[in-house]
C-alpha cells in the first residue's frame, strides 16, 4: 500500500503510483479532516471529466455517497437498482441495460483493469458517514451475481473487496479517524487532503469578498490571530470565518468552540427580525435537539416531518429555509414528492448543536437542582469533588470511538463549560459556567487519558480537548509525546496539522522554535514546519537533518508570511548541496533571514562559490554567517575578507594555537596535551581557568559528585574537548586535570575542592561556558574530619562573593558495571545533597562511565533501589548518559572509534539537557548551618547547666553537711566560661575558629563558621539567632579561641546559709530550664522548615541533630513534638541509612 500523496485540485493522475512506477491501482483512500475539501475534490474530479479536461480514460463514473447509502440501509436491492436511486441522472438509463454492462465487467475480472482501454469508476464519497455493517472478516470465495437483490453492506464490501466487479477502480474518501474501516489489504493507495495553502486562503478570501480594500482589510485582521490562521487551512473553516468576520467584526476567536458560537449568532441576527425574540430562540433550541437526535443517528440529513415535530415552533423553518443557511440547506436533489429532505452545512455543525444542545439540558437541571439545594450548598460551598458525570462519560464514550465519531462534539462540550464562552451565548444559557474546581478535575481526567492512550489518534484529540479548555499543558505534553519517537512514522499529516494548531493557539512564547524540545528528527521538523513559520528564531542545530530537510525548509523561509530572522543549522550533516538551498533562499527579497548558523555541517570550499554571490546580492538582508567548524580552506578565508554586508564567522579556536600553549604528555594517537590553565587559590579552594570569561555570556555550573575511581577525572577532561570542539578525525586530546602521585589506592587523584572554568569557547559547540566543580576526596581513607573540610571548602564556594551562586546540573557520576550504590557512594551524595532545596532533585542526572553504550540495567536499578532523588523521564526512570572513559586512549585499537563516538552522544545528550535546565541557587544550606549551629550552642548550654546543677547540688549537700558539723567552713566552688585556644588553624576563609558573643560568653557558632564575620548564617536582621540574649552582631567576635566550661574552687569561707543557696539555686535552676525550653522548640522549628525545604532533609548529620531532640524532648516533657521528630526519624531512607553505617564504620576503623 503506498501512501503520503497528497491529493490537490490537480488530481489527474491520482491513480497513478506517486514513484511514477507503472501498477495498477484499483482502490486508492483519500483522507482529510473535516470540512478539509474532499466532497469539493469529488465535484471537480467529476467536473474536470465531464468537461473533458483530465481523466478521459475513465468511460463511466459512478459517484456515490454515505449519506444517501445508508437511507438503503435496511433494503435488498440489486446493483443496478441500488446506482438508480443514488444516483437519480442515472434513471434514463434501463435496469437492463445497467445489468448488461455490469455483467460483461464482472465476468471480464480484473482484466478489464489491465488491458481495457476505458476504465469504470465508484466514487465512495464520505466513509466517515456510513451507517452500514461493512464486514471484512468473509472469506468466502463464492461467485457474487450482480444482477440479484442483496443487502447494501454486502453490495458494498465486495465491490470493495474486489469481489464485485474487480476490474472496477474504487475512490473512497472518509475523516482519517474512520479509515481503519477499510483493511490495508483492500486499499492499493492512501492520499490525503491537506486543504488550502496560505496563497490559497487569501485567494479564498477575495474571491469571496470582492471589494479588494475589504478583502485586504479582512485578511490582515485574520493574520492577527495565528490559530484562526491556521484554522483556516480547512476550507469549511474559511467559509464559516469569513461569514463571522464579515458579520460580527469585533474580536477574532482563538478556539473552534468560540468560532461556532459566533456562528451561531449571526444566525440568531438574522433570525430576530422575522420571528422575534422568544420564537428564535425557541428555534435555535429545537434545532439543537435535533442536532442531537442527528448526531445520535449519525446522520446529516433529515425529513421534513422530522424538522416539524414541534408545529408551533418550526413550521416557518420549513417554510423558509433560506433564513437558516448557516445551519443547514435544503437537498434538492433527494426531494420525495413533497415532503423536504434537508441536511445540516456540516458535520461539525450537527456536532456543535448537540453539544450546546447538552449544555442547555445541563443548565436547565442545574437551575433546578440550585433552587432546591440552596441551603446545601451555602453550608458546604466547596464539597464538590467528583467531576460531573456529563465530561467524564463523553470523554470515555469519545476515546471508545474508533472512527473519532465524537471527537469534535468531546471538543464542543468542553468549550462550551469554560465561563469565557457563557457571555456569548447569554440569550440561550443562564448559568455562569462550570465552576474553576470543576474545570481543574475535568483537565485532570483528560490529561489522565491522554497517559493512558497509547493510540496516537486518541491522544491528539485529548490534546485538542486541553487546548478548548485553555489548558496550559498541552504543548509540554506534545514535546513529551514527540519525544517518546515510538510514534512520529505513524503521525499522518492531518495529525500533524492538529498538533500545529494546538501550539499556535496556545498562550506559549513561539518567538523561539527550538525542534529539540520535541523531537531532534527530520520528521518532526517537517510536521512542525507551520511553527517554525510563525517564530522568529528557529533551533534547528544538532536534530540529524538532511538535504531533505533545507528543500521544505528553504521553502518556507521564502515565504511572504514566514517570520524567521535567526536560523541555526549547525551540527546536520547538510553538505555543499544544502547549502546551495539556503542560499538560493537567501536571494529571495521575501527572505527575512538576518543570521544563519552552519557550524559542523561538513561543507567544503565549494559553499564558498554559492554564498559568494549571496552576500554580493543586494536582495540578501543576512547580516551574520556562522562558517565555523568546515573545511572552507582559503576560500573560506577569502569570503571572509570580502564580505562587506554581512559578519562572516569563521572558527576563532585554532588547535595549534591552543597546543602551543599546552605541554605535551604522550605520541598518541591521540597526541595528549596537558593545558597551562591559570590556577589561583582562594583560601582553600582551587580555581583552575582556561580563557576569559565575558560577562555577557551564559555560564552554566555542574557539580560532580562521585567515588575515587569512578571516572570524574577523566569525565572533566572530556566536557573540556567536547566544549572545544575536538572531534576524533583531531588525533588529539587535551586535558585539564592534573595529575597527581597517589599515595594510596582509595585516594582520589586531587585532593581538593576544584572548580574549573572553560571560558573563551562560546558558540564553538556549545552556546555557553562551562564551571565544573569536582569534589575529590569524599570518603577516601583520610578519615570523616576530611569529608567535614570538603563540605567546609563547598559552602565556602557557594557563599564566597567571587564563587558559585547557583547550579545547572549536579552528576553523579557511576561506573556502567556498578549493580548497586555502595555506602561509600551513598555517604558521598548524602552529604552534598543535603546543602540544596528540593527544586534540585530536576537537576540530578547520572553519568554512567566506562560504557560500551548498550542500555545501563544495573546502575539504573541501583538507583532506584536507592531512592535517588533525580530527574526522571516521561517513563519515570532516571535520566541518564552513557560516556566511555579512554578517548585519551591508542586510537589504533579496535572499536575505539565506537567508543569515542558512543561518549560524543553522551556529551551532546547531557549539554543538550544543561541547556534546558533551569539552574537553581542553592536554598537549604543557611537554614541548615542556622540549624547545626542552634543546637551545637544548645548543647554546650545544656552541658553548661548540668555542671552548674552538679556544683549546686554539691554546695547543697554541704549545706546539709554544714548543719550537722557545727558551723565547720566549707570550700566554695564557681563554674565560668574560659578561652582556650583552637589548634589547627587554617588560613581564610575556611579557617578553624568560633564565633562568640562577648556579652552572653557563648559559642554562637563553632564548629563550621567558614566565612567572615559579618556573613555567618547566625546573624538575622543584625542580631545572633543562636546566643541567650539575641545579641546583635557587633558584639559577637570571631577568634581562634572559644569558650569551654570550667570549675574553680576557692579558699574556706564563711559557712553558707542554707536558706540562701537554696533560693539562688532554684532560682539559677527555672532560668536555665526555661532557656533550655526555648532552644528546643527553635531547634524544632528549625528541623521542621529544613524538611520542608531540603532534598535530603533526612541526611546523616539531621539524623544525628533528630537523636538528639528526641531526648531532650522526651526529658521536658513534650511528648507531641518527639512523637513527630519520631516519624520524620522513620522517614528515613535507604541511602541515609546505609550512609550512617559508613560513618560508623569509618569511626571505628580510625579508632
Amino acid at each position: 500500500m503506498a501512501s503520503g500523496k497528497p491529493a490537490g485540485t490537480e488530481i489527474n493522475n491520482i491513480f497513478t503510483h506517486p514513484s511514477g512506477i507503472k501498477k495498477n491501482i484499483r482502490t486508492v483512500l483519500t483522507a482529510g479532516e473535516a470540512g478539509s475539501g474532499k466532497t469539493f475534490l469529488v465535484h471537480k474530479f467529476l467536473l474536470d471529466w465531464a468537461e473533458k479536461r483530465t481523466n478521459q480514460d475513465v468511460g463511466l463514473i459512478f459517484p456515490l455517497t454515505f449519506r444517501r447509502l445508508n437511507s438503503l440501509q435496511e433494503k435488498k436491492v440489486s446493483f443496478a437498482k441500488l446506482i438508480h436511486s443514488c444516483i437519480p441522472a442515472t434513471r434514463d438509463m434501463n435496469e437492463g441495460d445497467l445489468n448488461t454492462i455490469f455483467t460483461t465487467w464482472q465476468t471480464q475480472g480484473t482484466l478489464a483493469l489491465k488491458k481495457s482501454e476505458y476504465k469504470i469508476l465508484f466514487v465512495l464519497d464520505g466513509l466517515d458517514e456510513s451507517r452500514l455493517q461493512l464486514d471484512f472478516t468473509d472469506d468466502d470465495d463464492a461467485t457474487i451475481d450482480v444482477t440479484e437483490s442483496t443487502s447494501v453492506d454486502v453490495l458494498l464490501t465486495n465491490l470493495i473487496k474486489g469481489k464485485l466487479l474487480p476490474s472496477a477502480c474504487i475512490w473512497i474518501t472518509t475523516r482519517p479517524a474512520a479509515a481503519s474501516q477499510i483493511p490495508p489489504d483492500f486499499v492499493d493507495m492512501v492520499t490525503e487532503v491537506r486543504g488550502f495553502t496560505d496563497p490559497q486562503k487569501e485567494e479564498y478570501f477575495r474571491r469571496r469578498f470582492r471589494d479588494e480594500e475589504q478583502a485586504s482589510r479582512i485578511i490582515s485582521h485574520i493574520k492577527t490571530s495565528r490559530s484562526l490562521h491556521f484554522m483556516c487551512h480547512i476550507p469549511v473553516f474559511c467559509w464559516i470565518t469569513a461569514t463571522v468576520v464579515q458579520e460580527a467584526g469585533g474580536e477574532l476567536p482563538e478556539t473552534l468552540t468560540e468560532v461556532y458560537i459566533e456562528l451561531l449568532n449571526v444566525q440568531i441576527k438574522h433570525l430576530k427580525p422575522r420571528y422575534g425574540f422568544e420564537k428564535s430562540i425557541q428555534c435555535i433550541k429545537m434545532i439543537t435537539k435535533l442536532a442531537f437526535k442527528q448526531l445520535e443517528k449519525d446522520s446529516l440529513m433529515f425529513s421534513e416531518e422530522e424538522l416539524t415535530e414541534d408545529k408551533i415552533t418550526l413550521t416557518g423553518v420549513s417554510v423558509y429555509p433560506e433564513m437558516f443557511s448557516w445551519l443547514f440547506k435544503e437537498e434538492h436533489q433527494l426531494k420525495k414528492g413533497r415532503s423536504k429532505v434537508f441536511s445540516f452545512v456540516h458535520q461539525s455543525v450537527v456536532e456543535f448543536l448537540a453539544a450546546l444542545f447538552v449544555a442547555l439540558e445541563s443548565d436547565i437541571k442545574n437551575m433546578e437542582a440550585k433552587s432546591q439545594d440552596c441551603l446545601m450548598r451555602t453550608v458546604n460551598n466547596f464539597s464538590q469533588t467528583r467531576l460531573p458525570e456529563i465530561y467524564s462519560n463523553t470523554v470515555d464514550k469519545a476515546i471508545q470511538s474508533l472512527d473519532g465519531h465524537l471527537d469534535l462534539f468531546l471538543r464542543f462540550i468542553l468549550g462550551l463549560s469554560l465561563h469565557a464562552n457563557k457571555p456569548p451565548l447569554q440569550d440561550l444559557l443562564t448559568q455562569t459556567g462550570s465552576s474553576s474546581q470543576t474545570i481543574k478535575l475535568t483537565v485532570d481526567y483528560v490529561r489522565k487519558k491522554v497517559k493512558e492512550n497509547q493510540s496516537p489518534e486518541r491522544r491528539i484529540s485529548l490534546f485538542l480537548c486541553l487546548n478548548e479548555l485553555k489548558d496550559g499543558s498541552p504543548v509540554e505534553e506534545i514535546q513529551q509525546f514527540l519525544k517518546s519517537g515510538t510514534v512520529l512514522g505513524d503521525l499522518s499529516p492531518a495529525q500533524w496539522s492538529a498538533l500545529v494548531f494546538i501550539i499556535l493557539s496556545s498562550q506559549k512564547d513561539l518567538t523561539v522554535f527550538d525542534l529539540k524540545h520535541y523531537s531532534a528528527s527530520e520528521k518532526a521538523l517537517l510536521g512542525l514546519l507551520p511553527v517554525v513559520e510563525a517564530s522568529n528564531k528557529a533551533l534547528l542545530n544538532g536534530c540529524n537533518l538532511s538535504e531533505r530537510s533545507c528543500e521544505a525548509l528553504c521553502s518556507l523561509l521564502g515565504s511572504k508570511s514566514c517570520s524567521v530572522t535567526e536560523l541555526d543549522l549547525s551540527n546536520n550533516k547538510l553538505h555543499d548541496s544544502g547549502v546551495k538551498l539556503i542560499s538560493s533562499v537567501l536571494n529571495n527579497p521575501q527572505c527575512k533571514l538576518q543570521t544563519v548558523r552552519l557550524r559542523g555541517c561538513n561543507l567544503s570550499e565549494r559553499s564558498c562559490d554559492y554564498l559568494s554571490s549571496v552576500l554580493s546580492s543586494p536582495s540578501c538582508s543576512l547580516t551574520e554567517l556562522d562558517l565555523r567548524h568546515n573545511n572552507l580552506g582559503l576560500s573560506g578565508k577569502k569570503l571572509c575578507e570580502s564580505s562587506t554586508k554581512a559578519t562572516v564567522r569563521m572558527s576563532n579556536v585554532s588547535l595549534k594555537d591552543i597546543i602551543s600553549k599546552s605541554d605535551q604528555k604522550s605520541d598518541g594517537p591521540p597526541a595528549v596535551y596537558q593545558l597551562r590553565a591559570k590556577k589561583q587559590k582562594i583560601g582553600t579552594l582551587t580555581r583552575m581557568t582556561v580563557g576569559e570569561k565575558h560577562p555577557g555570556k551564559t555560564n552554566k555550573t555542574i557539580l560532580l559528585v562521585g567515588e575515587t575511581g569512578a571516572g570524574k577525572s577523566t569525565l572533566i577532561n572530556a566536557l573540556l574537548n567536547y566544549t572545544m570542539g575536538v572531534k576524533w578525525e583531531d588525533d588529539i586530546w587535551f586535558t585539564i586535570v592534573e595529575e597527581e602521585k597517589k599515595e594510596c589506592q582509595t585516594e582520589s587523584q586531587t585532593s581538593d575542592v576544584i572548580m574549573y572554568e572553560i571560558f573563551g569557547f562560546e558558540d564553538e559547540t556549545l552556546p555557553y561556558s562551562l564551571t565544573i566543580i569536582d569534589t575529590p576526596g569524599y570518603g577516601d581513607t583520610r578519615g570523616i574530619e576530611h569529608d567535614d573540610t570538603i563540605n567546609h571548602r563547598l559552602l565556602d564556594l557557594f557563599r564566597s562573593e567571587d564563587g558559585v551562586h547557583e547550579i545547572s546540573a549536579v552528576g553523579l557520576v557511576m561506573k556502567a558495571s556498578d549493580n548497586r550504590l555502595s555506602d561509600r557512594l551513598m555517604y558521598i551524595f548524602d552529604s552534598v545533597t543535603s546543602l540544596f532545596g528540593k527544586n534540585l532533585e530536576k537537576n540530578i542526572v547520572a553519568l554512567i562511565t566506562h560504557s560500551d553504550g548498550i542500555n545501563p540495567k544495573n546502575p539504573l536499578q541501583a538507583l532506584q533501589a536507592a531512592n535517588i532523588k533525580c530527574a526522571k523521564n516521561r517513563k519515570n526512570k532516571p535520566v541518564y548518559f552513557l560516556f566511555n572513559n579512554c578517548q585519551h586512549k591508542n586510537q589504533r585499537e579496535k572499536y575505539q572509534k565506537k567508543n569515542y563516538k558512543n561518549s560524543e552522544r553522551g556529551m551532546s545528550g547531557f549539554t543538550a539537557f544543561l541547556t534546558e535546565a533551569t539552574p537553581l541557587m542553592r536554598e537549604a544550606t543557611p537554614e541548615s548551618i542556622r540549624l547545626t549551629a542552634c543546637i551545637q550552642n544548645l548543647q554546650e548550654r545544656i552541658r553548661f547547666t548540668e555542671v552548674k546543677q552538679r556544683e549546686m547540688k554539691l554546695s547543697q549537700e554541704a549545706v546539709e553537711k554544714h548543719d550537722n558539723m557545727n558551723n565547720e567552713e566549707v570550700t566554695p566552688c564557681v563554674v565560668f566560661k574560659h578561652k582556650e585556644l583552637i589548634r589547627e588553624v587554617i588560613g581564610w576563609p575556611g579557617f578553624k575558629a568560633a564565633v562568640s558573643c562577648t556579652v552572653c560568653e557563648e559559642n554562637c557558632h563553632y564548629p563550621g563558621c567558614t566565612v567572615l564575620l559579618n556573613h555567618c548564617e547566625v546573624f538575622r536582621d543584625g542580631h545572633c539567632t543562636s546566643c541567650t540574649n539575641k545579641c546583635p552582631a557587633s558584639v559577637h567576635v570571631k577568634e581562634n579561641w572559644r569558650y569551654v566550661t570550667r570549675i574553680k574552687r576557692g579558699q574556706k569561707n564563711e559557712p553558707p546559709t542554707k536558706e540562701k543557696d537554696v533560693h539562688l539555686l532554684g532560682k539559677e535552676m527555672n532560668r536555665l530550664t526555661a532557656e533550655k525550653s526555648q532552644f528546643l522548640d527553635e531547634s524544632y522549628q528549625h528541623i521542621v522548615r529544613l524538611e520542608q525545604i531540603a532534598l535530603k532533609a533526612d541526611s546523616v548529620s539531621t539524623i544525628v541533630h533528630l537523636d538528639f531532640l528526641i531526648e531532650k524532648m522526651k526529658e521536658k516533657g513534650d511528648t507531641e513534638g518527639a512523637r513527630k521528630l519520631e516519624e520524620m526519624k522513620r522517614r528515613e531512607d535507604e541511602g541515609t541509612k546505609e550512609s550512617r553505617r559508613y560513618v560508623k564504620l569509618r569511626a571505628l576503623t580510625q579508632k
